[in-house]
């Protein structure tokens, strides 16, 4: 590995970890973690805000069992339901309440103020020009 790939790696990581101490504290307010809120977004803007556990676990890049982990929370607190497959019993879906979509929405604004706080220094020029850079890394 280049010193250059090393160097940028080690800075994507290092800023991964302040956006993710920010954002998790900015969020806190709506008794809603980082990881979690990404979870109501996916249902949010999933089709019928109801995703099966494998398509949601793929998308928040996390294990199925990850992905159980995280939702029991949120199902207790009535953010999302478990729902059944008509089609395939062995298919567990998840739906988000309209008490998680008012949750996720607050959270959303938050999210957005935090985002842009974060960003202030950087114009749209700039950030149109790391986004593509960014979004090769895989």
């Amino acid at each position: 590995m280049s010193q250059s790939a090393l160097n940028f790696v080690l800075s994507i990581n290092a800023l991964q970890g302040r956006i993710s101490k920010r954002l998790g504290m900015s969020l806190a307010i709506h008794g809603v973690s980082l990881s979690e809120f990404h979870v109501l977004h996916e249902l949010a803007n999933a089709p019928e805000k109801t995703l099966n556990r494998a398509s949601l676990a793929q998308s928040v890049n996390l294990s199925a069992s990850g992905v159980t982990r995280l939702l029991n929370p949120l199902e207790k607190l009535h953010l999302v339901e478990k729902q059944k497959n008509a089609r395939d019993a062995r298919v567990s879906l998840v739906h988000l309440t309209a008490v998680g979509l008012e949750t996720y929405q607050n959270a959303k604004v938050t999210y957005g103020q935090t985002a842009e706080t974060m960003l202030a220094g950087i114009d749209s020029t700039e950030l149109d020009a790391v986004t593509p850079v960014l979004d090769k890394v895989g």
